[in-house]
C-alpha cells in the first residue's frame, strides 16, 4: 500500500456504511409512504330519521377488506351539523391526502379532532372494534344501517332487510348496545351541550368508508369518508 492513500477495501466500506445509513434515514424517519383506498362506498341516502342505505364499492381496490363504520352522539343535533361541515370542509381540502382526515381529524381526540369513534361490532361470537364489516367484493347489493322503532337497536340490514349485525357504542367503559340506556355526559362519545333542555332525545352522526390494510407499512388505510346520516334516538 502506498504510504498516505487510503486501502481501496478501507473506502468501499466507508462508502457502503455511509450508503446503507442514507437509506435507513430515508425509509424510516424521512418520506412518508402515501397510501390510501381510491373507492369508498357509494349510493349512500338517508330515508328516514332512523334508515340509511350505501353500496360497498363496486370496483374495490386491491388492499381492501371491507367498510369501517364512525359514529359520535350529539344532544344537539346543530352541533352535528357543524362538525359535518367541518370535517368535510377539511376532506375537500385539495392538500388533503384521500383517507388521511379520518386518523388526524375525524378520529383525532384532540384539540383539533371530532372525537369520533369506530362503531363497535358483534361478530365471529366476539366482540371487535378493530373489525371492519366485510363484505362479498364480487356484490354491490346496498346495505342498509337502521335504528329499530321497537328497540333502539342500531343494526346493519342486507337489502332484504334480515338482520346482520347489531352495532355498539364504544366507550371508555366498554361496548354497549345503543338500547342500553341513554347517554351520560361523562361518556366520551357524546358531545353535550349544556343546551340541551331534553336529555332523553339525542342524535347518531354515522360516516363509512372503505377499509384496508397496507401490510408493507402496517397502516390502516382509508377512502374518502361518506356521510351516511343522522340518526334520531328517543329514550323512555
Amino acid at each position: 500500500m502506498i504510504e498516505g492513500r487510503p486501502a481501496r477495501g478501507r473506502t468501499f466500506f466507508y462508502l457502503s456504511l455511509i450508503c446503507t445509513i442514507y437509506s435507513f434515514l430515508i425509509f424510516s424517519c424521512g418520506l412518508d409512504t402515501v397510501s390510501f383506498l381510491t373507492t369508498p362506498p357509494i349510493n349512500a341516502v338517508q330515508f328516514s330519521s332512523r334508515a340509511a342505505s350505501f353500496s360497498p364499492p363496486p370496483f374495490p381496490d386491491p388492499s381492501y377488506d371491507g367498510i369501517d363504520y364512525f359514529y359520535r352522539i350529539y344532544s344537539i343535533q346543530a352541533d352535528a351539523e357543524l362538525d359535518k361541515a367541518k370535517f368535510e370542509t377539511l376532506q375537500n381540502n385539495s392538500s388533503s391526502v384521500i383517507g388521511d382526515v379520518i386518523e388526524t381529524v375525524l378520529l383525532n381526540t384532540g384539540s383539533n379532532g371530532l372525537s369520533y369513534k369506530r362503531i363497535g361490532i358483534f361478530k365471529n361470537l366476539s366482540i371487535s372494534t378493530a373489525s371492519p364489516i366485510l363484505n362479498e367484493i364480487d356484490t354491490i347489493d346496498p346495505e342498509i344501517v337502521e335504528l329499530a322503532f321497537a328497540t333502539n337497536e342500531l343494526q346493519r340490514l342486507d337489502s332484504s332487510a334480515t338482520v346482520l349485525n347489531n352495532f355498539y357504542r364504544n366507550t371508555y367503559s366498554g361496548l354497549r348496545l345503543f338500547s342500553s340506556g341513554a347517554p351520560s355526559i361523562e361518556d366520551d362519545d357524546l358531545e353535550y351541550n349544556e343546551a340541551d333542555d331534553n336529555m332523553n332525545q339525542f342524535y347518531i352522526q354515522v360516516y363509512v368508508a372503505s377499509y384496508g390494510l397496507d401490510f408493507s407499512i402496517i397502516k390502516a388505510l382509508y377512502s374518502k369518508a361518506v356521510f351516511l346520516g343522522v340518526f334520531e334516538i328517543v329514550y323512555d
